[in-house]
């Protein structure tokens, strides 16, 4: 690959992620200080693990996005239950989903799988709270 190409990459990721002052870190691995003194397969490794890291960013940005939407999602849940009401108040929110049978774990805890599985117990539970009030309410209309 062309050395200039590779050297102009190397700077653009570097920038990206804020690594200017952590380059001489980066090239003193190689067992160099300047760009100039790494062989082609340094550079290129250099460059693949640059790589690596702005891509391993990007996916840890994405993973905590799905986890505030998932949280977000559960509260929403909880709250049409009647568990969440105040942002100030988590004690009911706890005790809630510390039950085995909804989760068995607090909220921060729960990695996203976890978190999709609860919404899904959640919504169940839900319709089986609509479906007991309209039974009650056809029941009192019949009456």
């Amino acid at each position: 690959m062309d050395r200039n190409f590779l050297y102009r990459k190397m700077y653009a990721l570097i920038k990206e992620l804020h690594l200017e002052k952590a380059k001489p870190g980066l090239l003193s691995g190689y067992g160099v200080e300047h760009t100039s003194e790494l062989e082609d397969a340094d550079l290129q490794d250099l460059v693949n693990r640059l790589d690596q890291m702005k891509h391993d960013k990007i996916f840890a940005a994405q993973a905590q996005e799905d986890v505030k939407h998932w949280r977000s999602t559960l509260l929403t849940l909880l709250n049409r239950y009647g568990v969440y009401s105040s942002p100030e108040d988590w004690s009911h929110i706890n005790h809630f989903l510390l039950d085995k049978r909804v989760a068995g774990k607090l909220i921060y805890q729960m990695s996203i799988d976890e978190l999709k599985a609860t919404c899904v117990r959640m919504r169940a539970i839900l319709r089986d709270q609509t479906q007991r009030i309209e039974k009650v309410e056809r029941l009192a209309t019949m009456n």
